[in-house]
């Protein structure tokens, strides 16, 4: 860039004293920087957007249920946020308040040994497979995949694509996932074979709501639609379980204390009113 390296160096270090942080040491980086040469850069997951449907004390839909913090339904609709700490100790102190309440006013219910066998006999299915797929390599595939077709730019064929990637992954690659070893003391390969299924149903709803948002908003960007449509999308995409694949439905945004915008905007303009009004909708405080 055009920022002189003394000043850009004496930036830097105000966050990364010694050129060092959180364990890692990018004095390396440093002397590539001095010296002219590249660095490679590349985005990746820092925020969650959406989670749990909650109520205002935080309880989802299964009673006794409490969610909070990035696993919760966003408290920053399509803006993102760099460490959320505010919203992990806010939200945390009134689901477990909430949570507290809850359980003492509600006896434990009876333990239901039929679907806890059943529970159980899922879970160990990895570690008694003959013909194992290797769940690390799988992993990786499906990160490569999700990267390519679920990253911040974002049209509907590549989002079709995921999907009917991951549709396949959860009917030939899931049911046969193993491990190299039955011990079950911090398994890490049974562990991640369990989060494997996860990942997938966390990434199909991610694609199928980037799908049905026809429209860019916050770090949603659609080439195919790249208006902020205020008048047709202020509103949330819900998900619920369903037998075949997940039910879609819709829930506007209620404003108590902001005036919402209306029309059609061009995405940056949009990105730019947020910034102002510190705001993700871009309305008046």
């Amino acid at each position: 860039g055009d920022t002189p390296w003394p000043e850009f160096e004496a930036k830097a270090l105000r966050s990364y004293p010694d050129w060092k942080a959180k364990g890692v040491d990018f004095s390396g980086v440093a002397r590539n920087l001095r010296d002219g040469e590249g660095v490679e850069v590349a985005g990746a997951a820092e925020y969650f957007e959406g989670g749990v449907w909650v109520d205002e004390s935080f309880a989802s839909s299964i009673p006794g249920l409490y969610a909070a913090g990035e696993c919760a339904v966003s408290l920053f609709g399509a803006n993102r946020v760099a460490a959320a700490t505010m919203e992990m100790l806010v939200s945390g102190a009134i689901a477990g308040e909430a949570a507290g309440a809850f359980s003492k006013a509600n006896a434990s219910p009876s333990p239901d040994n039929r679907m806890a066998e059943q529970i159980i006999e899922s879970l160990e299915q990895p570690l008694h497979r003959s013909k194992k797929v290797q769940v690390g390599h799988a992993r990786h595939e499906l990160q490569l995949e999700a990267s390519k077709y679920l990253g911040p730019v974002r049209c509907a064929s590549e989002l079709e694509t995921l999907i009917r990637i991951l549709d396949e992954i959860r009917t030939t690659v899931i049911p046969n996932l193993g491990v190299s070893t039955t011990s079950r003391t911090y398994n890490k390969e049974w562990i991640e074979c369990l989060e494997l299924a996860n990942l997938v149903t966390v990434l199909e709803l991610s694609a199928r709501g980037a799908l049905e948002r026809r429209e860019s908003r916050g770090v949603h960007y659609r080439e195919d639609f790249p208006l902020t449509d205020n008048d047709q999308w202020l509103r949330e995409i819900h998900f619920s379980t369903s037998e075949e694949k997940p039910k879609l439905s819709y829930r506007p945004v209620r404003s108590t204390s902001l005036s919402l915008p209306s029309g059609k905007k061009p995405y940056q303009e949009m990105i730019h009113d947020m910034m102002c009004a510190h705001s993700d909708v871009g309305g008046h405080h």
